[in-house]
């Protein structure tokens, strides 16, 4: 079902995790969760710092996923910026 893109319905992911997540699973979720804020950190190193541009928000896509999806980058920026945030969209 997934792997054709399809959703699971919210008792199926929730049956799913029931039945796949065991205590050493959920230590090595957590471990991979620690790996990925220090990939963060790094990243945001890396980053470029525009002049004139602060507390702004950068919302991109990839310019889709190949599973016909609908695109929400332009929603999530609308809504990031109703709701107060400086957004650019690249």
């Amino acid at each position: 079902m997934l792997i054709h893109g399809m959703n699971l319905s919210e008792e199926e992911a929730e049956a799913s995790l029931d039945l796949l997540l065991n205590e050493a699973l959920i230590g090595a979720f957590l471990v991979i969760l620690r790996v990925k804020v220090g990939m963060v950190r790094a990243m945001i190193k890396c980053c470029r710092k525009f002049e004139g541009l602060s507390d702004v928000v950068d919302i991109v896509g990839t310019g889709g996923d190949g599973a016909n999806t609908v695109n929400i980058s332009i929603a999530a920026t609308i809504l990031s910026a109703a709701a107060g945030a400086k957004v650019t969209k690249v």
